[in-house]
């Protein structure tokens, strides 16, 4: 499933990573809601969201070297 330009900004938003010589990598995660409460495919993300219940992101980073 092809993911839209303006989903991936969101999620790369509160993600702040700087990249020095020195081959150093500091990443920043921010906490990220789902405000609508549903995911990508349309799937309620929480057994509460008659409640209005938003669900918090995990994010997965992975850096090769």
């Amino acid at each position: 499933m092809a993911m839209s330009t303006s989903r991936l900004l969101l999620m790369l938003l509160p993600c702040l990573a700087v990249v020095t010589a020195d081959r150093s990598l500091s990443i920043m995660l921010m906490h990220l809601e789902n405000i609508q409460g549903v995911t990508e495919n349309g799937t309620q993300c929480s057994p509460f969201y008659f409640a209005g219940v938003q669900c918090s992101m995990e994010m997965e980073i992975c850096v090769e070297i």
